[in-house]
């Protein structure tokens, strides 16, 4: 330990002296430190890839430069003349009027022919050489350049003899790949960029080797690296068993959504109160203390839940319902709920209120409103009598059926703003608790859309279940807001991989990714419904993580294909591109599934269910991602090697058309790629997110 942080510290230091310098600096730097790895490999013995040695003629590889008789002839020379654009010499004559006039490049040409003296022309070597300042004193002879101006005809021979050596030289390999001066599209920039790339390459490469060398840190990585490298291969093999078998498996599984109506548990106190809570045990000792009957012998105030119930509740509309003309209203009102019915499928008849009501001394049902049995259907009855508050008759309290009510100075009531109409029903026995909901589903339908013609109040309603009905139609308002962000995703994932070359576009790949994401959430789910698990409301929102996860994979696949070698074999790219990708997906996707799985340990229903489905989608996602996509990847990787247009898929052309216009070297010519990487080219808003997280930090030091 001693000895690397001692080794350690001159490192950092020499790197902070150099850091001032500038790029150069860091460039000397990252040389000194090859040179150091190198003889540390040459003490340890530690194995590196050695650069690619360019070629000599005395090896063999490239044959001796010798031209046939007819490679330089008038005939060329004279095609070369009418093709060149050089300044004048000292000839005197411009490029343009010497490629206008066949009969001088003729002349010329045959004089190229007589080459047997193997000697330049005199005429072509005299030159006008001309003074070019370059900066300082203009008195001082020093600072300025000269440039020898010669023949126009000497200077097109240069560069057709140039051209010639140069064909020569590639056709038979001569030239190795790090030549970069003399060549076309290379430069001295080109030259920098790739002795950059080396150069971060051998730190990245011999640094991680010699690490590698004292302590093994990729035990996992380096063999899962070549486990999927091996699956990358096959995939590239056979793209079409791992394409079918997916969407196969996905057909079989997604059967599980026939039983998404009987898995749905949308219930808030059950699936959003935690499992084996205090409350939960306290109802549990009071029903089991003080039971409720509701056949018979029913009691609002030994309910330990809400229970069941219709409550209409009456407000008048001008400021007073104890009145003839207000209750002959509540009496029509009461007589439509009396005389609504539902269709029980079970037993195949109609089920009412009196048939469903909670029951009070043998078969009659619980009082609505004291004040409406009270005149036993003689509206007349309630100018007369007299309504003690807030206990009626010394026996009932009206505290839950009257609101904003006005007393005397006998405790009667002068008038009352609102009242309210219960209607409760059983629910000892499952069958009556289901007969039950069915009844107040029906009428909260048939409620909302048959309102009676009432003049003296306006009625409103409130249920057992209007809590969960409310719930449940928040999260249907939702829907559209998700459907919004689904479309930006995908949108974002198909525009992120489009390119305007009509071979390397990805379009078809962005939206297979979309699809293998879908698949993933069909067969999860499907596989989770015929399991059995209970599905929650929250679970929809699932697959839009699913979506998210899946995109981002299908990003780093992609990416890694792109920095691939386009001219290697598509078994050798996809190997190359699961080495890359499917290790950093692997972790990725582990962790977020035990994450997800953890999370079942929840005493929340809702969150255990949201789990289960969530971690299971992304394990699929996963499986999907480097079996489904990666082999349309392939199948794409395939099309782009035999240069296939991205719509048609019919083979275009990889060079311009002069003749052409631009929409058609656009549409149909394809194909290119970086000469100096042979790797494709960045998407443009790849270079522009690299460009924006570029400028921040250095917004920060400014």
């Amino acid at each position: 330990m001693d000895m690397a942080v001692s080794s350690t510290i001159p490192v950092v230091g020499e790197l902070l002296f150099y850091y001032k310098l500038g790029p150069f600096g860091f460039y000397i730097f990252c040389v000194s430190q090859i040179d150091r790895m190198r003889e540390t490999e040459n003490t340890q013995g530690i194995e590196r890839i050695s650069i690619q040695e360019p070629l000599d003629f005395e090896s063999g590889l490239c044959k001796p430069l010798a031209f046939k008789d007819n490679t330089i002839n008038s005939e060329s020379y004279s095609e070369y003349i009418l093709t060149g654009d050089k300044g004048m010499g000292i000839s005197t004559l411009k490029g343009d009027i010497a490629r206008g006039k066949k009969d001088f490049a003729k002349g010329n040409g045959q004089r190229v022919d007589k080459r047997t003296t193997g000697s330049v022309p005199q005429d072509w070597r005299i030159a006008n050489v001309v003074p070019i300042f370059k900066k300082g004193s203009k008195s001082e002879p020093g600072n300025y350049r000269p440039v020898s101006l010669t023949s126009i005809v000497g200077k097109i021979f240069e560069g057709f003899l140039r051209d010639v050596i140069l064909d020569y030289l590639n056709e038979n390999n001569c030239l190795t790949p790090y030549q970069h001066g003399f060549m076309r599209n290379r430069s001295c920039q080109t030259n920098l960029i790739s002795f950059y790339e080396e150069v971060s390459y051998r730190l990245d490469h011999d640094i991680r080797g010699l690490m590698m060398a004292r302590c093994h840190t990729d035990c996992i990585q380096k063999p899962l690296s070549r486990a999927f490298s091996w699956l990358g291969k096959l995939v590239g093999r056979y793209p079409w068993w791992f394409l079918l078998i997916p969407f196969a498996l996905s057909a079989g599984l997604g059967a599980g959504f026939y039983f998404l109506p009987q898995r749905q548990a949308n219930d808030i106190e059950e699936q959003f109160t935690p499992i084996g809570g205090p409350a939960k045990s306290e109802r549990e000792f009071v029903r089991t203390h003080f039971p409720t009957n509701d056949s018979g012998q029913f009691s609002p105030q030994r309910l330990y839940t809400e229970g069941l119930f219709v409550s209409l509740i009456a407000v008048s509309t001008s400021d007073n319902v104890i009145n003839v003309q207000t209750f002959e209203e509540l009496m029509k009102l009461d007589e439509m709920v009396q005389n609504f019915a539902v269709m029980d499928p079970a037993a195949n008849e109609s089920l009412t209120f009196h048939q469903l009501c909670a029951e009070i001394q043998g078969k009659t049902c619980m009082t609505i409103n004291p004040l409406l049995s009270a005149v036993q259907g003689n509206v007349s009855l309630i100018a007369t009598i007299p309504i003690s508050y807030p206990m009626f008759q010394g026996k009932i309290f009206l505290g839950t059926y009257l609101g904003g009510v006005t007393l005397n100075s006998d405790d009667v009531v002068q008038k009352a703003k609102a009242i309210k109409l219960v209607y409760y029903l059983r629910e000892d026995s499952e069958s009556d608790r289901e007969r039950s909901l069915r009844w107040i589903n029906e009428f909260i339908k048939f409620f909302t859309k048959n309102s009676l013609q009432l003049t003296e109040i306006k009625v409103s309603i409130f249920t057992a279940i209007s809590r969960q009905q409310e719930f449940n139609g928040t999260t249907k308002t939702v829907i559209p807001l998700f459907s919004i962000t689904y479309f930006v995703t995908i949108f974002f994932a198909i525009v992120s991989c489009v390119r305007f070359d009509c071979v390397r576009n990805k379009f078809w790949v962005a939206g297979f990714g979309v699809i293998s994401s879908g698949l993933a959430v069909l067969s999860s789910f499907g596989l989770l419904l015929l399991c059995g698990v209970p599905f929650v409301v929250t679970v929809a929102n699932a697959p839009f993580l699913i979506l998210g996860v899946g995109v981002d994979d299908m990003f780093i696949m992609v990416s890694s294909w792109q920095q691939t070698k386009v001219k290697d074999k598509v078994e050798e790219r996809m190997a190359e591109t699961y080495a890359e990708a499917a290790v950093s997906i692997t972790i990725t996707t582990l962790t977020d599934v035990l994450a997800f799985y953890i999370g079942i340990l929840t005493s929340f229903k809702s969150v255990q269910s949201f789990c289960i489905y969530t971690g299971t989608a992304i394990l699929f996602c996963f499986l999907y991602n480097v079996t489904c996509f990666g082999a349309f990847l392939a199948l794409n990787g395939r099309r782009e090697e035999s240069n296939r247009h991205w719509f048609t898929c019919m083979k275009v052309a990889k060079e311009k058309d002069d003749h052409r216009s631009s929409a058609y070297n656009m549409c149909c010519v394809g194909g290119g790629y970086s000469h100096i990487t042979d790797k494709e080219t960045d998407h443009p808003m790849t270079s522009f997110f690299s460009q924006a997280l570029w400028s921040i930090p250095h917004q920060h030091l400014g």
